[in-house]
């Protein structure tokens, strides 16, 4: 066997190994669990909020917004992020946000 395929193999074999012992420990599930209260559904609110039409620099409507959708309660009186983070996730806030913390968003 050449250097480069036992390289190959024990790469292949390094992600099994790695993917088993997230699935196993349950890492992926708790992440769920906690999507809700982390700080990635206070990003994902004001991709939400415009998905829906709701301005998230709006003092008067972002608590209660953020509140019906699920997401962490916000600290600020207005969506926190700038507003280029808002694009980069527009397509996020069209999926709930156990979804979009499912799929590598919130990898960060």
């Amino acid at each position: 066997m050449q250097a480069q395929s036992r390289a190959d193999l024990a790469y292949v074999a390094g992600l099994i190994l790695g993917g088993l012992f997230i699935v196993m420990l349950g890492g992926l599930q708790r992440r769920i669990e906690l999507v809700h209260s982390n700080d990635f559904s206070g990003v994902w609110a004001g991709a939400r909020a415009v998905v829906l039409g709701i301005d998230p620099y709006d003092p008067a409507r972002w608590r209660d917004a953020t509140i019906g959708f699920g997401s962490q309660a916000p600290d600020t009186a207005v969506y926190g992020y700038f507003p280029w983070v808002l694009l980069v996730l527009a397509p996020f806030g069209l999926l709930s946000v156990e979804t979009a913390g499912g799929s590598g968003c919130s990898s960060a």
